[in-house]
């Protein structure tokens, strides 16, 4: 006789929904995106960001270091000055002449304009947006670099 008890298969979840037991694996799935030899190395995973997160990302960490190096108090500017901003369509080098004009305005108001200061914040904030954001940041960023190098005289690194 039977017993239904010792049955191999996993039991059905509480609420009558059927589950995994805890401790199988589902079974390899072939690779359908092997290489052109058809070996079995997987395909990478790549992740593209446009322009405009990396850029409102960038505005926003520049302008936080360009506050904190100037001694700004948030309270008195949280966000720093606010232009009318197509960041989604702009192109790079208006993006970046606001980016300059909101830093300068940041450092008008504490009576210190030393582009070495201003470019060290806005490679900080360059940083810190690679940081956040990660390899799909790099072209953007760089790109952003580079102008801002062109635009003011000062090469700035990427930290």
């Amino acid at each position: 006789m039977s017993d239904s008890l010792h049955s191999p298969s996993p039991v059905d979840r509480a609420g009558g929904f059927a589950g995994r037991a805890p401790n199988r694996q589902p079974p390899d799935k072939p690779n359908h995106r092997a290489t052109a030899d058809h070996g079995a190395e997987p395909a990478a995973d790549a992740v593209e960001l446009s322009a405009a997160p990396v850029r409102r990302l960038l505005r926003e960490r520049v302008l936080a270091c360009t506050r904190e190096a100037l001694g700004v108090q948030a309270a008195a500017h949280p966000t720093g000055p606010v232009f009318a901003e197509a960041v989604d369509s702009e192109p790079l080098s208006t993006f970046l002449g606001r980016l300059l004009s909101a830093q300068h305005q940041l450092a008008v108001q504490m009576h210190q304009t030393d582009r070495v200061v201003l470019a060290g914040a806005f490679a900080a904030g360059a940083a810190e947006t690679i940081e956040l954001l990660g390899e799909p940041s790099f072209a953007t960023v760089e790109a952003a670099l580079a102008g801002y190098a062109e635009r003011t005289g000062v090469a700035v690194a990427r930290g």
